[in-house]
């Protein structure tokens, strides 16, 4: 009897395993709008700081997350956004500044919004965005370089909210990297903004380690594999 027992006990405990193991599975596959543990990697589009408006425009994202601004864009300035060599000259030898950011989380305009199937159509968007570079080294002749396209590599992380009629709908950590490129002009005492012009920051697909939540899942498939062998 206590034989039987303990086969019947042993039947129902491999019946759970490939239920865990398929439920597991799941999780790690299908995706959820409300709760993202890893930050949203940003592969395409870019993001502008246009210098002869003062608008910040945004047109970025990947295959299932993305944001467009629209025509009602927000002052860059306000929102805490910095650019060399627009409201003063930039020396020669110097180097142009690519890194800058929003203080603190900030109303960042209206946007079209998609993420993960859905189709929010326009939002009001909020967040922060944080852009690390390590500049540009401009040129010391200001005779033979009179105009320059500053390039430097950036680094990007953020955090966007999208919300209607002050009913959050989404919000999502980014991370991304890319070019910046600004276009210079001189004169007798350095380089300045050649209007009009805008400071871009476009993004470029970079391979990323795997996220952490899918190395734990496979770590706990992996142990049910182990468990279920000892069991055996």
């Amino acid at each position: 009897m206590r034989h039987r027992s303990h086969i019947w006990k042993f039947a129902a405990h491999k019946r759970q395993i490939p239920r865990a193991i398929l439920i597991a599975a799941l999780l790690m596959i299908a995706p959820s709008p409300a709760a993202h543990a890893d930050p949203i990697v940003v592969d395409q589009g870019f993001a502008l700081l246009n210098t002869p408006d003062g608008g910040l425009y945004l047109n970025f994202g990947n295959a299932h997350f993305s944001v467009q601004s629209t025509s009602d864009m927000v002052p860059w300035r306000s929102v805490g956004l910095t650019v060399d060599c627009l409201d003063t000259e930039c020396a020669p030898g110097s180097v142009m500044q690519f890194t800058t950011g929003t203080s603190g989380a900030v109303s960042l305009g209206s946007a079209n919004a998609y993420a993960f199937g859905t189709n929010y159509g326009v939002v009001d968007l909020s967040g922060q965005l944080q852009f690390v570079s390590p500049g540009f080294l401009l040129p010391t002749n200001l005779d033979t370089d009179p105009y320059v396209t500053a390039k430097a590599p950036f680094t990007f992380t953020g955090m966007l909210t999208g919300s209607r009629n002050g009913q959050a709908l989404f919000s999502y950590d980014l991370a991304g990297s890319g070019t910046g490129s600004f276009f210079l002009s001189s004169n007798f005492r350095g380089y300045y903004a050649d209007q009009p012009a805008a400071l871009g920051y476009k993004f470029t697909a970079a391979q990323t380690p795997e996220p952490a939540s899918m190395l734990l899942l496979g770590t706990g498939l992996a142990g049910l594999a182990a468990r279920r062998r000892r069991k055996v």
